[in-house]
């Protein structure tokens, strides 16, 4: 009579992890420069729309300031007409000019 073996053998089980090491090698780092990448564009997207708010809040109010939110400062100043509304943070900073008035 044969025997019948159900199951994998101790061989086809390290084949098998030893494929999806290598696999997961590969694709690890990958995962990791993705969420670095994620960070960096949400912290320039959170950058933008402090200053996209605070060029609304400008229409309003007429006087220069400086104002800290969280990690940002937000500076706004009029040099020769022109406002310009700068945003810095640990890692970027953006200047916007606008001539209002």
């Amino acid at each position: 009579m044969l025997n019948k073996i159900n199951g994998f053998s101790l061989l086809e089980g390290l084949i098998s992890l030893s494929i999806f090491s290598l696999i997961c090698s590969f694709l690890i780092p990958g995962l990791f420069k993705m969420v670095d990448t994620l960070q960096t564009e949400k912290q320039k997207t959170m950058l933008l729309q402090t200053i996209a708010d605070e060029s609304n809040l400008l229409l309003h109010d007429n006087k220069e300031s400086n104002k800290t939110i969280g990690n940002l400062t937000i500076q706004k100043s009029k040099t020769e007409g022109v406002w310009q509304i700068c945003a810095k943070s640990a890692t970027f900073s953006y200047c916007s000019l606008s001539d209002q008035k």
